[in-house]
């Protein structure tokens, strides 16, 4: 299906805080068209094509697609493998800008499930190492203070495998919603031209080189619990609500810090 959306989005003062601090200040008014695709089996695209103006005077442009493929092993097991690219006018706002750990800061502030909970103390993301989930086996790089080089360009790739254990799913209510996770991934997020500012992925120069990740996981889908039906159909944070805790055990390329430990996140999304 296709959804069109005519918007205007303007900061004036310098209020938000944490996450959001970044948000570039200004005027942007524009168009969106996301088109959405999924079959029988498994297979899911979806196409973003902005096109805006920032301050009447910059593009603010962008096409961002996913493409999807689930795969079912067994009965308890999937695997998930996706693909994600994205490219934008070099003139881009930062809040359209792409890293490959999380969302944009534009998908985050018109995401209602993280943001409720996000937004209760800046604490919970600053201590707690609460993060939204991107879908990518990279979020790793978006905690704070472990010399992640990923930044957001107008420009960026990913690629992710995430297989998914659910052991309990035959059993009763409260276990049947628990998950064991695995993923790694790779990716790069960068600046100017698509094609001709492309990073030597594969060379010695740590700015350009690709970035990869992988760990494991637990994930509890609290929304799809039945003994909460009555809850969740009148709150859209309950709804499709997913609680998970996460460790990336390698992350490529840290600045001053080890590529391998146990890094941990807790995670507040939509059930994936």
């Amino acid at each position: 299906y296709l959804t069109l959306d005519l918007f205007h989005q303007v900061k004036t003062a310098d209020r938000m805080v944490g996450l959001f601090q970044p948000w570039q200040r200004g005027s942007t008014l524009g168009l969106r068209a996301i088109y959405t695709y999924s079959d029988k089996k498994d297979n899911n695209v979806t196409l973003a094509l902005q096109s805006a103006s920032f301050d009447g005077k910059y593009g603010a442009n962008f096409l961002h697609l996913n493409m999807g493929k689930l795969l079912h092993p067994s009965k308890q097991i999937q695997t998930r493998l996706s693909f994600d690219v994205f490219s934008g006018s070099r003139s881009l706002p930062m809040q359209y800008r792409q890293p490959v750990s999380r969302p944009s800061l534009d998908e985050l502030w018109q995401d209602p499930t993280f943001t409720a909970v996000y937004n209760i103390d800046s604490w919970l993301g600053r201590n707690a190492h609460l993060l939204p989930s991107s879908g990518n086996a990279l979020m790793g790089y978006a905690l704070n203070d472990i010399g992640s080089p990923d930044q957001p360009g107008n420009n960026a790739f990913s690629i992710s495998v995430w297989n998914t254990w659910t052991p309990f799913m035959n059993t009763t209510d409260k276990l049947h919603w628990l998950s064991l996770e695995l993923f790694g991934g790779i990716g790069k997020s960068w600046n100017n031209g698509f094609f001709n500012n492309f990073p030597n992925l594969f060379g010695n120069n740590i700015s350009e080189s690709l970035l990869a990740s992988f760990g494991g996981g637990i994930k509890y889908d609290i929304g799809d619990m039945r003994s909460l039906k009555k809850w969740t159909a009148q709150s859209s944070l309950l709804q499709n609500l997913s609680i998970s805790l996460r460790v990336p055990v390698y992350l490529k390329d840290l600045h001053n810090h080890n590529d391998l430990g146990p890094r941990f996140i807790v995670g507040i999304s939509k059930s994936l």
